[in-house]
Order: C-alpha cells, then structure tokens, then sequence
C-alpha cells in the first residue's frame, strides 16, 4: 500500500464513519451507507468506486467516481473525487469537488461534513471563489437544510473575520445571534 492510498483509507475512513472497510464482495452489496442518511441507493458507478478504492486500484476508482459524479452528480462520489485530489496535494481541485457535493447533497446531512471539510483545507487553496460563492448561495437558498444554511453562513463570517473584514463578518454573522 503506497502512502497516498494508505492516507486516503484513514480520510475516508474516518471523514465517513459508517463506512466499513469490506473484506468480500458481499460486503461491498452493503456499502450504502448514504442511502441508510436518507438519500437514494448509489448507483453501480459508486459501488464500483468504492470496491476499486478499497482494493487499491485508485486510477480505477477516480474513473467510476467521476462517471458517478457526471451522469447522477451524487454528493457521495464528489467527496471520494476530492479525497483522491487531496491525496494528490491538490487542494484547489479537492476545494472545487467539495463545493459541489454540498450543492449536490444540500438536503443530506453528509452536506455538513462537506462543509467542514472545505473548512480544513481552504487555507490551502490559492482560489477561495468556489466557497465564497458557496456559502453566498446558501444564504439565499431556501431549499438548502436550515442547519446547513447556518453553519455556511458561520463559515463565511469566520472566513470574513481571518481576512480582517470585521464590519462584513458582523454583518453576515448578525441573524445567527
């Protein structure tokens, strides 16, 4: 196991705790875990993804994800695409992806793990457009979950304040208190 695979087992492991590590493939007929959180079943290319993921075939996995994230956008292949990034050390491809599982599973809890994961790694990213943008449209998205709709507002106010613009961070901060 090369470090890189080694690094994103632990992150996916534990970024998902439900997920199992599985040890056959009828375990892997059992690795729908964002269905049990309330979203629909994952579609073959996921299944697959994570199969390849686990036995080590990462060129494999990035294929399955991302025809997963193109053809039915799940949030859960997103998440796996920008774990593969970060493993890369791209963290403005892993910050892009992780943008765009929140949108895609804005109405799912996995959208806040999301969330705080564009958190951990958006000091490491030369572009913050994609979260300032992301957190701008959670504002004004009354679809969007209310618990996710307030945590992106908090990180943008925080975000606001580590870049010295306190009146702004006031402002949008103000209807959390």
């Amino acid at each position: 196991m090369t470090s890189r695979q080694f690094f994103l087992s632990i992150t996916f492991l534990f970024g998902l705790t439900s997920v199992v590590v599985a040890e056959s493939d009828a375990d892997f007929a059992r690795a729908a875990t964002w269905h049990e959180f309330g979203d629909r079943a994952p579609s073959q290319n996921l299944v697959c993804g994570l199969r390849e993921f686990y036995s080590g075939n990462l060129d494999a996995a990035l294929k399955s994800f991302t025809t997963a994230a193109k053809s039915s956008r799940e949030h859960p292949a997103l998440y796996a695409l920008s774990l593969l990034a970060r493993g890369d050390n791209d963290y403005q491809k892993s910050l892009k992806y992780l943008c765009e599982a929140v949108s895609a599973g804005k109405n799912s809890p996995w959208a806040e793990l999301y969330l705080e994961q564009i958190w951990n790694i958006l000091p490491y990213c030369a572009d913050t457009e994609p979260f300032l943008k992301l957190v701008e449209q959670a504002a004004e998205d009354a679809r969007m979950r209310p618990c996710l709709r307030d945590l992106a507002r908090a990180m943008r106010g925080r975000w606001l304040m580590q870049t010295g613009r306190f009146d702004a961070a006031t402002e949008v901060l103000k209807p959390l208190q």
